[in-house]
């Protein structure tokens, strides 16, 4: 017993399709870690020229952490992806309780305390937001494993209720499914 033929080209078709959907996310990966970078600078620039007119002091703690954070998105942003934003979404609290990201929270919010302007904590505020758009906005493009999914989705549902079908025939259910009905659908003696 074969495949049928339809559940052979879908198939084909998601293999095909998943391969193109690896290769451009390969080969867009770098880009978009690029194009990252070049956001976060902009926004580090920002915030320099922000601290530069006077409004807060260049080394004031939540200028200096929010400077920080930047330069170490910055360094790694060829790391972002989904797989470890899901990772982190997943056990994040288990790495919060009593951990590093606990301890910089409660950093930040002592930084942001210290702050005396109601205005100029705003838009320290703001520019923290904005760094944290723009690396949620960087993590679906640059996933492989989701562009490889997205493009497939019709053609997978397509090849599992082949496969299902095909494996379901090969059993003989289907065949004795059918003896089955035509039994029951007799009238009884």
């Amino acid at each position: 017993m074969t495949l049928d033929q339809g559940t052979a080209l879908n198939l084909q078709a998601a293999l095909m399709s998943t391969a193109a959907a690896l290769l451009v996310a390969k080969v867009c990966r770098e880009y978009w870690a690029d194009a990252l970078r070049s956001r976060l600078n902009v926004l580090e620039e920002e915030l320099f020229e922000f601290a530069r007119r006077g409004e807060v002091g260049f080394r004031d703690p939540a200028c200096a952490m929010l400077r920080e954070s930047i330069r170490d998105i910055v360094e790694f942003s060829h790391r972002i992806g989904l797989t470890r934003f899901l990772a982190i979404a997943l056990f994040g609290r288990a790495l919060a309780r009593g951990g590093l990201v606990e301890t910089h929270i409660r950093e930040w919010y002592e930084a942001l305390g210290k702050v005396e302007s109601e205005a100029v904590r705003a838009e320290i505020v703001w520019f923290h937001e904005r760094v944290l758009v723009e690396v949620s906005a960087s993590i679906v493009p640059g996933s492989m494993f989701l562009a490889s999914l997205l493009s497939n989705v019709g053609y997978l549902r397509s090849v599992w209720l082949g496969l299902r079908e095909f494996s379901l025939r090969s059993a003989g259910i289907v065949e004795a499914h059918a003896r089955y009905s035509q039994r029951s659908a007799m009238p009884a003696c």
